[in-house]
């Protein structure tokens, strides 16, 4: 009877436990999932965003230091150092957008990233002229990236 009981009690507290996750999680995502685009709270998920984004894009001059003096190892590190933040703060401006712009978001974003794995193989080959390429249409697309809020 004592082991039925402690099972019954594990039970309930898994369920109670499960039901407080799933209603933490609704509430955490309901604002941006159910908001419509005339609302202002999509906008300003972005805009939040975006704003996070803004200290890399300021940064990027260091990057292209980097590239005009053919400094390899540091345009590596300084794509996987300062700007490792990228990937995570894209996605999640990318999520806060309405579901209908989310398509384009993900391309756009997809672009800042291939031109940054593309800038990371040149420099691993000390390739100067693919690298100022890439590097030109890193900014070109981390100012799309930023225009998408």
């Amino acid at each position: 009877m004592m082991l039925i009981f402690k099972q019954l009690c594990k039970s309930l507290l898994a369920v109670a436990l499960t039901t407080a996750l799933v209603l933490t999680s609704f509430s955490t995502i309901a604002p941006t999932a159910f908001a419509g685009p005339d609302t202002g709270i999509v906008l300003a998920q972005a805009s939040k965003y975006t704003e996070g984004l803004q200290p890399l894009r300021s940064r990027m001059s260091e990057l292209e230091g980097y590239v005009n003096k053919g400094d390899w190892n540091n345009v590596r590190a300084f794509i996987r150092g300062p700007l490792g933040e990228l990937g995570p703060l894209s996605r999640r401006l990318k999520d806060s957008l309405p579901s209908t712009a989310q398509g384009s978001a993900r391309r756009t974003i997809r672009g800042l990233t291939d031109h940054l794995n593309k800038l990371d193989v040149a420099a691993a080959k000390g390739n100067a002229v693919t690298a100022a390429k890439e590097y030109a249409g890193t900014i070109s697309a981390f100012d799309a990236v930023l225009g998408l809020s």
